[in-house]
This record gives structure tokens, C-alpha cells and sequence, in this order.
């Protein structure tokens, strides 16, 4: 009876346990998801503001590029905001191997949307980044929907592969031959969290290869252009970042046309120390490279701890903006939209359950936003130490 009352005790405790964990995982997934409501507390302060200047002309007096990354649906916010606050543009989604095609698979290109953004663009003197010429994640938008089928379909996977992805990126530098300078060769080539290669059609194919390849083809296709590497990190001091400082270390010491390192700096789980990742760019920049932060944006949320989150969230945009800012090989950073009521995060799990986002520099009335200041605040500091054009012949 004794070992039966223990058992039935273990049997209860377990259960209790396990009711306990699941209560826990309910109230945290509560916690995570429960919309929040901060003060704007800027809205008050913004008209005084006005006069310190828009941020396109703050960066063209040092040499700098501030940019945006523009979807089809931005056009009227681009028009708005170009050469006023921008001075570089990103196609967001446009310029994408799987984007270009119709229907998104292997065959026709339709340029059209491309186009559009590039020549409005142009017609406003600013500069733009290809972004981007292979991305192995997102079927039928990063590459063609059929492309794995159609490789793994061939007799010669890796020659079909090759031919594939050299007729693809000669088509597209022919097309916007002129009017682009600097691609993001290769997109993401990492896997997200693990210091390992992504796990990728273009990897499993070719072997790590396949970058060298992309960025050998590119530079044939194009001697002119500044060719980068693309790179999404969430902290610079760990496993992951060090595994893709060795990867560009090597294709520096074999000489493969390599010019720059994007750095994408977006925000999405927690708050990074920012020290590591000023010493990392200058890592990057003893290998004789560039750098640019592509594609910077921070949830709101991430600083609820703060009395005034918006605040909070300015002072960070304002901090990374003079890391890059203060090293000579960092020429430019891009935010990845223009306006919190288009951020790519309202788009995808879990972030669109986690509101407000809220993480640009233009709130969703189009109203400059504490991180818009705190941009523009770099950028007057940096006055001091960077001057004129002195930095454009490096991208």
C-alpha cells in the first residue's frame, strides 16, 4: 500500500507539474502577444523639432548615404521623403530572382516593378542598392519556386544550377546596367541562428562555392560594380558572427571580388550590446572592406521597460547610427522601410501578434518619430570627424 500511495503521490506531483508548465507557457504566450499602448510623448515635442533639420542633407554635407528600402505600396512615401530625409533606396522586394519572374518561376522576367522604383529613384538624384541577386530562402519571391524541381531534375544538378544562376544575374546587371552601383550579391548565406551554412538549395547544390561563384560572376558581368555580402546578426561577440567573419576572411585571402559587408541590424528579440558591434566592423574593415547597416529596424516593445518606450527606441537609433557613423569603412545605413504602417513585420509570425511594432522612423501617420531624431542627431555629431565626399570611392 505504501509504494502504491507513493506511486499514485508521483503521479499527482507530475501532473500538477505539468498543469503548472502549461499554465506558465499560457500566461507567457498572454504576456508576448497582449497588445500594448505607450504614450507618444514625441507628438508634443515634434513641431519644435522641425527645425533641426531633415536627414538627406545632414548626410550629403559628410559623405554619407541614408537610406530606405522601398516596396511598390511606398511610392508615395518615397516621393515624399527623397532627398529630404533619404539620399539611397532599396528596392525591398522587387529586384528578387523569384520577384522577377512571372508567376515566379523559372522563364519570363518582368522588370516593371523594378523599373518603376529605380527610375523614380533616379529621377530624385538617389543613389540605390540592388538588393538581391541570389537569396536561398522564400520560394517564388528570394528565387524562382521551381528551381530546386528543376535542378534536382537534370542530369547534371550542379552544371544546370551554374547555368542557371550565371544567366540570371548577367540578365539582371545587363537590365539596370548604369543605374545600379552596389548589389547584394548574396543574400543571408548563413543559417538564422547556427554558426553553419543555410541549408539551401544553392548550398546543397554547390557547396559553399556558390557564393564565390555568384560574386565572380557578378564582377565579369560588371567590373564597375560594388559587389556586398548580406548578413542578418543578432548580437557580433558570438559563434555565428565569427563563423561568417572566418567564411569572409577566406574569400578575401583567395581573392574573390568581394567589396563590402552588409550588416542588416534588425531588431527582432532583444536589444543587443552595441560595443561588439563596433569592433566588428572594424574587423571587417581590416580586410579591406566596407561596410553598410542594410536593413535597421527595432520592435518598440523591445524597450516597454523604458518610461517612454519611443523614447527608448530614438536613443537606440540614434547609437547604432553613430557606430557606424564614427568608422570611416561604415559609408552608409538603410532602415528598412519608411513607415511603421508598411514594416515587413506586420507580415509574419509571431512579430504581427506582438503590436505595436512600431520600428521605423516614421510613425503610421507619417510623423517622425524619436528614432528619426535620434538619426539625425548622429549625423550632425558626426560632422566633426567626417567630412565631404571623402568616403564615396569606397562603395
Amino acid at each position: 500500500m505504501k509504494v502504491k500511495g507513493f506511486v499514485g503521490g508521483v503521479r499527482k506531483g507530475a501532473k500538477f507539474v505539468g498543469a503548472v508548465l502549461v499554465l506558465a507557457a499560457v500566461v507567457g504566450a498572454a504576456y508576448a502577444f497582449w497588445p500594448r499602448h505607450y504614450p507618444r510623448a514625441y507628438l508634443a515635442s515634434t513641431a519644435a523639432l522641425q527645425s533641426d533639420g531633415t536627414l538627406a542633407p545632414l548626410a550629403r554635407a559628410i559623405g554619407f548615404h541614408i537610406g530606405a528600402a522601398v516596396d511598390i505600396t511606398e511610392l508615395r512615401e518615397f516621393e515624399a521623403t527623397a532627398q529630404r530625409d533619404f539620399n539611397s533606396m532599396t528596392p525591398c522586394d522587387a529586384l528578387k530572382w523569384g520577384n522577377l519572374l512571372v508567376g515566379g518561376k523559372l522563364g519570363q522576367y518582368d522588370f516593371r516593378q523594378g523599373d518603376e522604383l529605380v527610375n523614380l529613384a533616379r529621377s530624385k538624384q538617389v543613389r540605390i542598392r540592388g538588393h538581391t541577386l541570389l537569396w536561398g530562402r522564400f520560394p517564388g519571391a528570394g528565387h524562382p519556386s521551381d528551381l530546386k524541381e528543376v535542378v534536382n531534375a537534370a542530369k547534371q544538378p550542379k552544371a544546370k544550377l551554374e547555368q542557371l544562376m550565371t544567366e540570371h544575374i548577367r540578365a539582371v546587371l545587363e537590365h539596370f546596367r548604369g543605374r545600379i552601383d552596389q548589389w547584394d550579391v548574396v543574400n543571408e548565406p548563413m543559417h538564422l541562428w547556427k554558426p553553419l551554412w543555410d541549408d539551401n538549395v544553392f548550398y546543397r547544390t554547390l557547396g559553399p562555392d556558390f557564393v564565390a561563384m555568384a560574386f565572380r560572376t557578378a564582377h565579369a558581368a560588371d567590373p564597375s560594380l560594388h559587389l556586398v555580402l548580406n548578413e542578418q546578426f543578432g548580437g557580433y561577440d558570438n559563434e555565428r558572427a565569427e563563423k561568417f567573419f572566418e567564411i569572409v576572411q577566406e574569400f578575401v585571402r583567395k581573392g574573390v571580388p568581394i567589396h563590402g559587408i552588409g550588416l542588416q541590424s534588425h531588431t527582432l528579440t532583444s536589444v543587443p550590446e552595441l560595443a561588439p558591434l563596433k569592433a566588428y566592423v572594424r574587423r571587417l574593415e581590416s580586410l579591406g572592406l566596407f561596410v553598410e547597416i542594410t536593413e535597421l529596424d527595432a520592435r518598440v516593445r523591445l524597450f516597454a521597460d523604458s518610461p517612454d518606450p519611443y523614447r527608448a527606441q530614438g536613443e537606440y537609433f540614434r547609437a547604432v547610427s553613430s557606430i557606424c557613423l564614427e568608422e570611416p569603412a561604415c559609408t552608409g545605413l538603410t532602415v528598412w522601410g519608411i513607415s511603421d504602417r508598411y514594416t515587413w513585420m506586420s507580415k509574419f509570425a509571431p512579430f504581427k501578434w506582438m503590436q505595436p511594432l512600431d520600428p521605423l522612423l516614421f510613425d503610421l501617420s507619417m510623423r517622425r518619430k524619436p528614432a528619426y531624431y535620434g538619426v539625425a542627431e548622429a549625423l550632425r555629431s558626426a560632422r566633426a570627424t567626417r567630412h565631404g565626399d571623402a568616403n564615396h570611392d569606397r562603395r
